[in-house]
This record gives C-alpha cells, sequence and structure tokens, in this order.
C-alpha cells in the first residue's frame, strides 16, 4: 500500500484528471476520498487535498463549497510553505478566481490584490502558473471594468501559454475564450472575437478531443459568433436593399429606361440579371448553439455556467432569427440557472438581468424589459463602485427600455450620469458612449448651450478616431460633426487648435473635410490674423484635394495662396511640404504635369533634407512614390523614379502603420512601372506589387463578403502577367473571369465596363471576332445602364470599343462607334477632348481604307476641337500635348500620303511649338518632333533648317537622358546621321545607334537595319572589313528575328554575297 502522503496526492491528481474531463461526479468522489485520507496527516496534505477539491468543486459549479475549500487551502499553503512557493501561489490564484466571479456587494475583488500574485507567479517561471495567473488578473479587471487592463493579461497568457507548446494548448484556449469574451464585450470587434474563439475550438479539439465538454461549449461560441456576423451582414444587405427599392419606388427615370439594376423588372444584369436573389437560408447559430447547449448539459448537468453562457448565446440568436417565444423561455431558463448558481445578490445575476432585459426588449415585450432594466441597474449600483464602468451601460440599457416614459430632463440626468461615469473608465467602446454624447450635446443645443454641445461633440469625436481609426465612416462623421459645431459657434481659436491638434497627429484624415461649407468657414474664422491662419490653412487645405464637393479651381487657388504666404512667413518646411504634396496631387489629377512634378519634387526635397528614407513618415514615403510614378507617366528621369518608387514601397510593406494607404500606393507603384516597363523585367516587379495587393485584399474579406477593390486589382494583375512573355495565359484569363464573376456579384458596373473591355480586347487580338462582339455588347449594355444613353461616359465606351476594332481592322466597325460618340458629344460635350480622339479614330481607319480627303478632313476636325478646348483650358499640359500629338500625326500623313511637304511643314511646327509651351518643358515628344521635322525639311531642300532639328533632337534628348542609353537618343542620332556633310560624321553617329539598340533593344530589326546602314557607310568609305562585320551582324540578326526566307534577310544576304566577291572572298556566307 502507498505512504499516506502519496496516496493523497494520488487521489488529487486523478481527481484533477477526471475534472479536466469533464468527469465531475467521479472527480468528487476521489477529492472527497483524498480529504478523508488527509485528515490525520499533517497541514500541507491536507492543503493539497483542500485546494484539490476547492479546484474539482469549481469545474463543477458547487461555488459556495470551492471556495469554502480554497479559503482553507491557501491559508493552510502559505503558513507552511509560503507566499512564493507554487502551491501557496496556485490556491491563492484560485480562490480569487472564484471569489471574482461569486462577486456580490461588498465583496468585490480588486486589481490590486491579483497584482501581488501575478508578481510571485512570474518569479517561479512557471509558465503553468504564470498563464494561470494572467488569467486571473485578466478576469478580476474585466469585472472591476478595466477593458484595456484585462485584454493586455489576457493577450498575455495566450502568448505564453502558446510558447508552452502541446502540454499548455487547454490553457492558451481558455486564455483565446476569456481574451475574446473580452474583445466581444469591451470592444465590440466580432471580427477578431471569431478568429480567437476559432483558434481556441481548434486547441481544445486537439489537445482534449472532439467529444470534451469544453470542446462542446467553445462550439456553442463560435456558433455564437458566427450568428452575430452573419446578422451584421444580414441588416447591412436590408439597408442597401431598402436604400435601392427606395430608387425604385421613387418612380425614378432609369426603372422606365430599364437601366436601373435596383429591381427585377428592371434592365438585365450581367450574370443572367432578372433573376431573383437566392433566398436567405435558415438563421445561423441557433441549430449548433442547441447542439452545444445539448452536449454541455449532458455531460456537466443543467446548472452550471457553461450551460447559463450557452443559453444566453441561444436567446439572442432565437431573437434574431424571429423567435420571439422560444428565446424568451430560453432567458427564463439563463435567469433560474444563474439564481441557482450565484444567488440573487450577485454580479453575475445583474448582467444576466441586464441579458435578459435586453432579449425580452427586442422580442417586443417593453414592460418587462423596462423591469428588467430597473431590477439589473439597482443590482449594479449596489455591489459595483459608483463609478464603475458597468453601472453607465446599464443606465444607458435602462434608458432605452424605458423608452419614452421618462421626461427628457430625466433622460438627460440619466445620461449625464453615464457620462460622467466613462469619462473616469480607461476604455469605453464607441458605440456605448456615442449615443449618450450625441443626445447630451442635442439637448445642449436646444437650450442654447452651444459651448456644452461643442465640447460634447468634440469628445464624442476623439472617441471614434482613437477607436475605429480615422478612415472609419462613422469616425468622419463624428469629426465633421465636431467642427461644424465649432465653426457655426464661432469658436474660431477652439475650432483651429483642435483641428491642429488632430491632423498634426494623424487622428484624422481628409475625408473629415467633406462638406465645402465647413472648411470654407474654418478658414473664414482666422481671416484676421496671417500668422494664426497659416498652420490651419495648410493643414486643412493639405487634405483639400479630397473635397469632391468644391471645384477644383478653387481648391488649387487656396493651397496656391497658402504656399505663397507660408513662404513669404518663412514658415516651418513640414506646412509647406504637406501643401506642396497637396497642390502636386491636385495638379496631378488634372494631367498638369509639369507643376505637379515641381511640387511633388519640393516635398521630396523637404523630406530628404531630415532624415534618411527609412526614417520617413507614411506620408512622406507616399509622397515619394506619387513623385516618381508621376515621372513615370512623363517618362522623365526613369530610372531615379523607379529606385525612388520601389525603395520607398518596400520600406512601407515592412511597416504596420500604413495597411490602408497602402492599397492604393501598390497601385501607383505597379501602374508607374507599367508606363515604362514594357518589355524588361520592370513588369515582373510590376506583376509582383499586384499579386501582394490582391493578396492583402483576399485577406480583408471572403468569398461572401470580399473587398470592392478585388475585382479590378484582379483584372489589373492579369493585365500585367499578360503583357509578359510566355506568362501563362490559363491562369490570366482565370484571374479575369474571377474578377468578372466578382465585379457582376458586386453590381459593380464601373468595374465591369474596364473588365469586359480587356475580355472584349483580348478576344479580339486572339482573332475571336465572335467572342470579342459578345464582350462589346455586354460593354455597351453596362454603359448605358450605368450612364445613360446620352452620356459622356457611354462615349467613352465607345471610343474604347473602336479602338480595339482598329486593331481587329474593322474599319467600318471603328466609323460605325465613333459616328455614335461624336453625336453623343456634340450633345452631351460639345467642347469635349474626347471628341478630337473620336475624330483622331477616325482619321485612322479612313487613313487605313485609303480614303485620303476624308482622313485629313477629320484630322483637321481634331485639332480644331482641341484648339477650341484651349481655350476654356489655356494651361493644361494634358490638352497641349494631345493637339500636339494630332498636329504630328496628321502632318506625317500629309507628307508620307500626299507628298504636300509644304501642308505637312506647317502641322509639325505648330506641333513643336504647342508642345514647347507645355510647363514640363523639354521631353521625348520634343525629340521626335524635331526628328520629324528634320526630314521634312529633307524633303523640301531646307538642308540647313533639317540639320538644325536633327542637331536640336540629339541635344534634347541626350539633356533628358543624361548620358543613358535610351533608344530615343539613337533614333535622334539616325537622323542627324541623314545630314552629315562628311562619312566619317555619319559613321560616328551610326556607331553610336547600333550600339545603343544593342543595349537596348539586342538582336532585332531596328538593330540589324541600324548595322545595316552603318556597313553601307563603311563601303562607301573603302572600310571593307569593317563594312563585312557590320552586314554579317546585320544578316545574322535578320536572320535569327524574320527567318531564314525574309526578304528583308535574303535582300542583306545577298549584299553580303558581293562585298565577299567583291573583296575576293571565295565561297558565300555561311
Amino acid at each position: 500500500a502507498p505512504a499516506p502522503e502519496a496516496l493523497v496526492e494520488g487521489l488529487c491528481t486523478i481527481a484533477l484528471e477526471y475534472s479536466g474531463m469533464g468527469s465531475h461526479e467521479k472527480a468528487l468522489q476521489l477529492s472527497d476520498e483524498a480529504l478523508a485520507a488527509a485528515k490525520e496527516l499533517s497541514a500541507i496534505p491536507i492543503g493539497k487535498a483542500r485546494l484539490a477539491s476547492g479546484k474539482v468543486r469549481y469545474a463543477a459549479s458547487l461555488f459556495s463549497s470551492a471556495q469554502d475549500n480554497l479559503l482553507l487551502a491557501a491559508a493552510a499553503l502559505v503558513k507552511e510553505l509560503g507566499q512564493s512557493a507554487v502551491e501557496a501561489i496556485d490556491a491563492q490564484l484560485s480562490l480569487l478566481a472564484c471569489k471574482n466571479l461569486r462577486s456580490i456587494s461588498g465583496q468585490l475583488v480588486s486589481c490590486e490584490e491579483a497584482a501581488p500574485l501575478l508578481k510571485a507567479a512570474r518569479q517561479t517561471e512557471d509558465a503553468v502558473l504564470i498563464c494561470k495567473a494572467l488569467i486571473c488578473s485578466a478576469e478580476v479587471a474585466n469585472t472591476a471594468g478595466k477593458a484595456l487592463t484585462s485584454r493586455k493579461f489576457a493577450e498575455e497568457a495566450v502568448r505564453t501559454a502558446k510558447a508552452g507548446g502541446d502540454a499548455l494548448a487547454p490553457l492558451a484556449g481558455r486564455a483565446l475564450l476569456l481574451n475574446a469574451d473580452i474583445v466581444e464585450e469591451r470592444f465590440t470587434d466580432n471580427q477578431s472575437t471569431a478568429q480567437m474563439l476559432g483558434e481556441a475550438l481548434e486547441l481544445f479539439k486537439s489537445s482534449l478531443g472532439e467529444e470534451h465538454p469544453t470542446t462542446a461549449f467553445a462550439e456553442g461560441k463560435v456558433a455564437h459568433m458566427v450568428a452575430e456576423i452573419e446578422q451584421e451582414r444580414r441588416s447591412e444587405e436590408a439597408m442597401n436593399a431598402e436604400d435601392e427599392e427606395g430608387c425604385c419606388e421613387e418612380g425614378a427615370a432609369c426603372c422606365e429606361e430599364g437601366q436601373c439594376s435596383a429591381s427585377a423588372d428592371c434592365g438585365a444584369a450581367d450574370s443572367g440579371a432578372g433573376e431573383e436573389d437566392e433566398e436567405q437560408g435558415p438563421y445561423p447559430g441557433v441549430e449548433d448553439l442547441k447542439a452545444a447547449l445539448a452536449r454541455c448539459e449532458h455531460v456537466l448537468g443543467k446548472s452550471c455556467r457553461e450551460v447559463a453562457v450557452l443559453l444566453g448565446h441561444l436567446a439572442f440568436a432565437q431573437v434574431e432569427a424571429g423567435d420571439h417565444e422560444g428565446c424568451i423561455e430560453t432567458a427564463e431558463r439563463m435567469r433560474k440557472t444563474v439564481v441557482d448558481l450565484y444567488g440573487e445578490k450577485s454580479l453575475r445575476y445583474a448582467d444576466v438581468v441586464n441579458c435578459f432585459a435586453l432579449v425580452v426588449s427586442a422580442a417586443g415585450d417593453d414592460e418587462t424589459a423596462a423591469a428588467a432594466a430597473k431590477e439589473s441597474l439597482a443590482l449594479y449600483r449596489d455591489i459595483l463602485p459608483a463609478d464603475h464602468l458597468d453601472i453607465s451601460i446599464s443606465i444607458i440599457n435602462c434608458v432605452n427600455d424605458l423608452n419614452s416614459a421618462g421626461t427628457k430632463e430625466e433622460v438627460f440626468a440619466l445620461f449625464e450620469e453615464a457620462a460622467k461615469i466613462q469619462r473616469k473608465c480607461e476604455h469605453v467602446p464607441v458605440y456605448q458612449s456615442s449615443h449618450l454624447l450625441c443626445f447630451l450635446a442635442d439637448y445642449a443645443e436646444e437650450k442654447g448651450d452651444t459651448d456644452t454641445q461643442c465640447k460634447l461633440l468634440v469628445e464624442n469625436a476623439e472617441n471614434h478616431v482613437r477607436q475605429m481609426g480615422a478612415n472609419h465612416i462613422d469616425a468622419l462623421s463624428a469629426v465633421d460633426d465636431a467642427v461644424s459645431a465649432l465653426c457655426v459657434a464661432k469658436r474660431d481659436a477652439e475650432a483651429g487648435d483642435y483641428l491642429i491638434l488632430a491632423l498634426s497627429k494623424q487622428s484624422i484624415l481628409p475625408e473629415v473635410l467633406g462638406d465645402p461649407d465647413t472648411l470654407k468657414a474654418a478658414i473664414e474664422a482666422f481671416s484676421g490674423d496671417k500668422n494664426e491662419l497659416l498652420p490651419v490653412m495648410s493643414l486643412l487645405l493639405s487634405y483639400a484635394s479630397i473635397l469632391e464637393h468644391m471645384e477644383s479651381k478653387e481648391v488649387v487657388d487656396m493651397l496656391e495662396n497658402s504656399l505663397v504666404m507660408a513662404k513669404a512667413l518663412n514658415a516651418d518646411a513640414a506646412v509647406t511640404a504637406n501643401l506642396n504634396m497637396s497642390l502636386g496631387v491636385l495638379k496631378e489629377q488634372a494631367d498638369d504635369i509639369g507643376p505637379a512634378i515641381v511640387h511633388f519634387a519640393e516635398a521630396s526635397a523637404y523630406h530628404r533634407s531630415m532624415v534618411p528614407l527609412s526614417g520617413w513618415t507614411v506620408q512622406g514615403l507616399a509622397n515619394e512614390i506619387s513623385l516618381g510614378y508621376i515621372q513615370c507617366k512623363a517618362e522623365l528621369n526613369v530610372e531615379q523614379a523607379v529606385g525612388a518608387m520601389k525603395a520607398a514601397i518596400e520600406l512601407l510593406l515592412q511597416r504596420d502603420d500604413a495597411e490602408e494607404e497602402l492599397l492604393d500606393l501598390l497601385v501607383n507603384v505597379a501602374t508607374g512601372l507599367e508606363a515604362v516597363g514594357e518589355g524588361t523585367s520592370l513588369m515582373e516587379d510590376a506583376v509582383r506589387y499586384r499579386t501582394i495587393l490582391v493578396e492583402k485584399l483576399r485577406a480583408k474579406g471572403d468569398k461572401k463578403n470580399f473587398h470592392p477593390n478585388l475585382p479590378l486589382a484582379l483584372h489589373s494583375l492579369a493585365c500585367a502577367r499578360n503583357s509578359i512573355p510566355g506568362s501563362d495565359d490559363g491562369e490570366n484569363r482565370k484571374l479575369l473571369q474571377e474578377a468578372l464573376d466578382l465585379a457582376t456579384k458586386a453590381k459593380d458596373d464601373e468595374g465591369l465596363l474596364h473588365i469586359l473591355h480587356t475580355l472584349f480586347s483580348s478576344q479580339a487580338i486572339n482573332g475571336k471576332k465572335k467572342e470579342a462582339f459578345s464582350y462589346a455588347k455586354r460593354e455597351l449594355q453596362v454603359a448605358e445602364r450605368l450612364h445613360g444613353k446620352e452620356s459622356v461616359d457611354l462615349a467613352n465606351a465607345l471610343l474604347n470599343m473602336a479602338s480595339v476594332y482598329a486593331d481587329m481592322d474593322e474599319c467600318d466597325e471603328v466609323l460605325k462607334a465613333t459616328g455614335r460618340c461624336i453625336e453623343i458629344l456634340k450633345t452631351a460635350a460639345p467642347a469635349h477632348p474626347m471628341l478630337a480622339k473620336a475624330h483622331m479614330a477616325r482619321f485612322t481607319a479612313y487613313a487605313g481604307s485609303g480614303k485620303i480627303a476624308e482622313a485629313v478632313d477629320e484630322g483637321k476636325l481634331s485639332v480644331d476641337t482641341l484648339r477650341n478646348c484651349l481655350k476654356e483650358q489655356p494651361d493644361s499640359d494634358a490638352l497641349k500635348d494631345e493637339l500636339a500629338d494630332s498636329l504630328s500625326e496628321v502632318g506625317q500623313y500629309v507628307a508620307g500620303v500626299r507628298h504636300d511637304f509644304v501642308t505637312a511643314q506647317t502641322f509639325c511646327e505648330d506641333a513643336l511649338a504647342t508642345r514647347m509651351s507645355m510647363s514640363i518643358g523639354e521631353n521625348p515628344a520634343v525629340v521626335m518632333d524635331h526628328v520629324l521635322l528634320g526630314s521634312i525639311c529633307k524633303q523640301l531642300g531646307q538642308l540647313s533648317a533639317g540639320k538644325a532639328h536633327t542637331q536640336e533632337a540629339v541635344r534634347v534628348a541626350r539633356n533628358i537622358y543624361q548620358g543613358q542609353p535610351h533608344p530615343v537618343v539613337a533614333q535622334a542620332l539616325h537622323a542627324m546621321a541623314l545630314f552629315a556633310q562628311d562619312p566619317h560624321e555619319e559613321i560616328a553617329c551610326l556607331v553610336e545607334v547600333t550600339s545603343i539598340y544593342m543595349m537596348t533593344f539586342g538582336s532585332s530589326e531596328e538593330t540589324a537595319e541600324a548595322f545595316v546602314r552603318l556597313a553601307r557607310c563603311y563601303v562607301s568609305t573603302n572600310q571593307l572589313e569593317l563594312g563585312k562585320e557590320a552586314l554579317e551582324r546585320a544578316w545574322r540578326m535578320y536572320r535569327e528575328v524574320c527567318g531564314p526566307d525574309d526578304p528583308e534577310t535574303m535582300e542583306v544576304y545577298a549584299e553580303l554575297t558581293a562585298l565577299y566577291h567583291e573583296m575576293g572572298i571565295p565561297g558565300r556566307p555561311d
């Protein structure tokens, strides 16, 4: 037989194991045997037996006897072993947890009681004991209403338990359950709660098994959270449906024309429109909760805390499912169970009565709900300290359940008490504070107390921003309310101080100023003092680019005036940097590229002067990307721009504070790389960034609730992949199809237009005309539904379609599409630049059909249209660039087809003059204009003028690319070689041309052609060996690129054979 002490320890161990398995009856029997065996022994075995008995009884929800045993165990073990012994700390923690759960009036456990036990547990370095201490500390802090403290302890408990591996998996699951409860109750973050509950469930399944009651309890918690999230989704869908239904009920014209997607009778949507939506299935969670409840009751009995918790969840699920009779019955069961467990004077009973009030209120029994709410509030006041968070929450619920029974003054007094309590709490969920603060603000406004109104709205705004983040629509709305109230109340200084504080801490973003009247009022409030106006105005206007409701010119004027003022007053460099960034955004949006680059560059210079790139703010890195992006679009300083963009985005990818900004910045980087990277490895970088973007967007949702930007991100990724030779066509089609399916499901007609056009284009390029026309038809249907039959956007869709028809050589279809486009624009927007594009598309179609007169007429119409547009926007670089392109293209056509070089020269000189008037200055297009004019001058015999143009082309090209090898430099040199007066001068030009082409194009037709011309120059100067080498290289390139039977290959071969013969070389080239 074992020694008595060993017998006691063995019985205690086995009892706790049975308790952990959920076999409480057997555990109680064994713990009683241990107590009996320990009676004749010393204090230590008795203490250990009582500790085991207390733990077993606690697990079995026998809290009164559990507390008695734990009290005796803690006293004995502390006395015999000392405060720092593991068993003594364990006993005290178990006692504290039990007392906390049984909290009644006058016996509320404080955080100060838990602190020394946690400290002592840490000193033991026993992972299990530390986890228990952290969980106990979190439970106590939560009961005390200290949300942040409780969450901190719970999260540390999770980390500690996970670090312990499989042995601590049950503790990790328990910590996750606790953290999930805290996050759901105190932070209202259902998504995070669901994630933690799911993780806890998996831990319990792997460590305790599928049939364990704790696993069943966790399954019930998961089912409850699934129901909560589903309810949020259905509520949102119902609200959206009401909005759409409201459109049709008002008899909107779109319904009469069959364009509104809100009604089943309206125009067909793209994926089988007109079909009824599938009916929503049964409300989730109810059956799963019932199943989990049944399993817990079967193993643990009907009177245990797990059953009480699941009954509460089930009652709410039944409310949402519309089972009002069932929910009240379940709530009554919950109430009775808690009375049996804790008594009617306990804090847990107050919680349950509060829960009962909410359930019966939702079920429509207002009278019972009001009575329960009053009872709950009375209990909270009796048990909790006067400044406890739960009292304020109970007050809010009580007022809501009382409905309109009380007077406004009575409600005001209660809400004011609740607000005073909440201000003393370390964290209050914003949904609980917002209602009462807004009510108090409205009440103050009615009384004419604008000071109190403003103070309350500012407090509400700060709460929203701190908890929800500056991008959340509710936070933006709250801040806008506060700013509006301050401005209306003429509290100028306070309004400015608040805005400066909020903006400087980046606690609010541009959208807060969504109301232009508020913005103007804030600016006018400081018009008397320039020194005071400057910081407010600069901060306000640094975000003004987002103000969609203000005229862009008005915003630009205010920003430019502010920048001038900032420089005149020697304002802080950060202020001018902010203003420059905002002006850069606005100028770029207006396609005013030159000034945009200047402003972004000035902002970048400020940031670079302060700290290394790795230390920049998110805003500074975003500016760097914006500068690089716009330089890539303009093909200026490309290498530097690409390097800066990639460095900035890689830094942002490593940071945790730029998640929202990162989505847009990834798009900008990828787009910038695509603008300059065709045929280079930069396209692979673009694909990488677009892939990262898609992964991030996927992570923000699921198949049912996907991120709204995901369809277009998939579309852009497919397009980028498609531009890389050898990419997987099947995967690209799969991405496009997914994008189309998601955009169709989301009824995102804007996205559908882009995706359908890409599908249309790809089918057209592959010669699949039938499929291409099918997508074209759908594209037009979407455009008409989205924008109407006579809209500018429909005209744009027609123009896009015409460009693809042009690639298919379907000239008649081009003329039909552009004809309808022009008809629409003449009515809807007679001075729109798109009208010029339509005429140029017709110019190209007629030119391709050999209809010279019609082509020239359309080209002139395009030019005239753009000149008219420039009268309204004389400073627009985008219009000037487009006009120059049209003039140049028509000039080339007139020279090449009509051989009317005089007229062609006029067109091309106008093109160059227009281009040079742009603020962007010298650019690659200027080089090509000079090259073209040089060629025309040569045809007219104006050799001196022609040479001057080509020399200027080379000078500008070298200036732009700063010694970098670029095809534009080679083209300029190639043109200048035509005017060389000395063969050696021509050879020098052509040697550099071939060198650049080899570095940029490698073996290509362009490179081969340059080598042929170089070879002929060598031969003409009797440098036959050099001529032979150049001609051999040209022949090999033609053979490699075009094939041995290509006419160009054969012509060069014949020329090379003749040269061999002339040089006396036997045989033929091989």
